[in-house]
C-alpha cells in the first residue's frame, strides 16, 4: 500500500506491540523526547482527575472478556463523534480527536446474540456519517472477542485480533 495508507504505522504498530517494539522504538524515543506524529504512550496527569472518574478511564478493570474499540486515525485534525448502543444499553456520545481511542468491554448475553451499533459522525457540523455493526456474538468463529475500528479518510477499517486493517465501510 502506499505511504499514506492505513499499514505504513509506526514499526510493530498493532494496538498492541512486543515488549522489544515497546522498548526499541516508543519508549527510546519517548526518552529522548523525539517526536513521532501519534500518542503511542499517553501520560496521564491522576492528580487532575477525581478519585471516582478513574476506574472509567481503564480498561483492564472493567468487566467482561469481548471488547471493541473505535481509534480516530484521521491524518488532519478531526473531531469525530462516536455514539454507540446494544438493545437497552446506550454508551452515550464520545468525542475521540486525532489518535484518540475509545475501548468498551463486555460479556456476550445469555440467551441472544449481543449486537453493538455505533454512529460515527465527522466534518463540517458532523455531515459525513456512517452506521454499522460495530460487534456481533454471533461472528465469534472461536476467537473472534475482540474488534477495532479505524476511522480514516477514506472510512472504516476493521481489524480481527490485532491483524491486518480491512476496509469495510465508506463515509456516507
Amino acid at each position: 500500500m502506499g505511504r499514506g495508507s492505513v499499514t505504513s504505522l509506526a514499526p510493530g504498530f498493532r494496538f498492541h506491540p512486543t515488549d522489544e517494539e515497546l522498548v526499541r522504538y516508543y519508549l527510546k524515543r519517548k526518552v529522548c523526547n523525539k517526536p513521532f506524529n501519534f500518542d503511542a504512550i499517553s501520560v496521564t496527569d491522576v492528580y487532575k482527575s477525581e478519585p471516582w472518574d478513574l476506574p472509567g478511564a481503564c480498561v483492564e478493570n472493567t468487566f467482561g472478556k469481548n471488547l471493541f474499540e473505535i481509534v480516530n486515525k484521521f491524518q488532519k485534525r478531526t473531531k469525530l463523534s462516536v455514539h454507540c448502543y446494544s438493545g437497552n444499553d446506550d454508551l452515550g456520545i464520545q468525542y475521540l480527536m486525532n489518535g484518540q481511542e475509545q475501548h468498551w468491554r463486555f460479556k456476550d448475553a445469555f440467551f441472544h446474540a449481543t449486537v453493538f451499533r455505533c454512529e460515527l459522525k465527522h466534518g463540517y457540523e458532523f455531515q459525513n456519517y456512517q452506521t454499522f455493526v460495530a460487534y456481533n456474538s454471533k461472528w465469534k468463529n472461536g476467537n473472534h472477542a475482540n474488534v477495532t475500528w479505524l476511522a480514516v479518510e477514506r472510512g472504516l477499517y476493521q481489524i480481527w485480533n490485532h491483524r491486518t486493517p480491512e476496509f469495510m465501510y465508506p463515509w456516507i
